[in-house]
């Protein structure tokens, strides 16, 4: 009897082992969203990132990307990418309505900045200010990859010094809006998708964007001038997994996605560093003109941007949010490494 006993509780135990190596060995279908056509600079880097998910987890994932603004569109992705409508997604938070101050507020504090001085600045402050990546899970997202691209001023009509900012209404991001009312223009924030029309159509005579942006959304066709100022861009998470999604995900799959962090960010840095090479050569082919602000200039606009920086750090303070320890830190760290 007592064998018999044995027997059966061995087979119980191996049967409840089987059922939950089966359980874990179950595939996990996750869809990835992006406003961006398959072919898009970002979209290769990110092709690369899903092969390499798949590899490193042993096929129990698998990511269904939709290109081209098929489930995520190209203005409200948190909140898309937090209601479920895709599982991971490309991702502009400093377009949602509401949330992530501190992030809009960031937009200025790597002023002085290089694209990898900005990055490496932006790294070493997540890791001493938490609460810049809880803005993220606040809004119901987990980051997947964060950047913070250079960007330079494509125009209708030449600006060759600080003084044509004048009158200049451009597409710009957070408190860049700020920075533009001081030099006497107008910051108007908009979706991508609608600069190329709005450039034709003369409602904008400027846009701050990385250069790829002159062949990858054809604003070589209706911007004919660039002004190389050189500045890092507004850091933010770039692409996000849905918050919920997350956390039901294996410990040891989560792992893998952690780990492959800087390899996405590795990858878009080196797709956009190809296609701005390309995108340059293209817009000459096109007509536009590149023009070298002087370095009195640029330094005054980088002394704006962080005395704009430093007033709505300021008002942030109040509200309990660590905003000026984040800037000196951001400016400390930019003049370490640009020696």
């Amino acid at each position: 009897m007592k064998k018999i006993i044995v027997l059966l509780m061995t087979a119980f135990v191996f049967m409840v082992l089987t059922v939950q190596s089966h359980a874990q060995q179950k595939v996990i279908e996750l869809t990835y969203g992006t406003p961006f056509p398959a072919d898009h600079t970002y979209s290769k880097a990110d092709q690369k990132w899903i092969a390499k998910i798949e590899k490193e987890t042993n096929g129990r994932v698998k990511i269904k990307p939709y290109w081209g603004g098929q489930i995520i569109g190209g203005q409200n992705q948190v909140e898309e990418i937090a209601a479920g409508a895709a599982d991971i997604g490309y991702i502009v938070p400093t377009n949602s309505k509401t949330g992530f101050t501190i992030c809009k507020a960031m937009s200025l504090y790597l002023a002085g900045a290089s694209d990898k001085v900005g990055a490496r600045v932006f790294k070493e402050l997540r890791a001493k200010f938490p609460e810049i990546e809880k803005e993220y899970t606040d809004a119901g997202v987990q980051v997947l990859e964060w950047q913070s691209p250079g960007i330079q001023l494509i125009t209708r009509k030449p600006v060759r010094r600080l003084s044509d900012f004048k009158g200049l209404r451009m597409k710009s991001l957070g408190d860049w809006n700020k920075v533009l009312k001081e030099l006497g223009g107008e910051g108007i924030e908009m979706s991508n998708a609608e600069v190329y029309v709005s450039l034709q159509k003369g409602i904008l005579d400027a846009v701050l964007s990385p250069l790829d942006t002159l062949e990858a959304l054809k604003f070589a066709d209706v911007a004919k001038f660039v002004s190389m100022i050189s500045v890092a861009g507004p850091p933010f998470a770039q692409r996000a997994m849905n918050l919920s999604k997350w956390k039901s995900l294996p410990p040891d799959i989560q792992k893998v996605f952690e780990n492959n962090v800087e390899y996405w960010e590795q990858q878009v840095n080196e797709s956009l560093q190809a296609a701005i090479i390309h995108a340059t050569e293209f817009g000459k082919k096109s007509g536009v003109e590149f023009i070298n602000m002087s370095d009195a200039d640029k330094s005054s606009l980088t002394a704006l941007m962080v005395s704009t920086a430093e007033k709505d750090a300021k008002a942030l303070d109040t509200k309990g949010i660590r905003a000026t320890q984040i800037l000196h830190e951001a400016q400390r760290l930019i003049k370490q490494y640009s020696k």
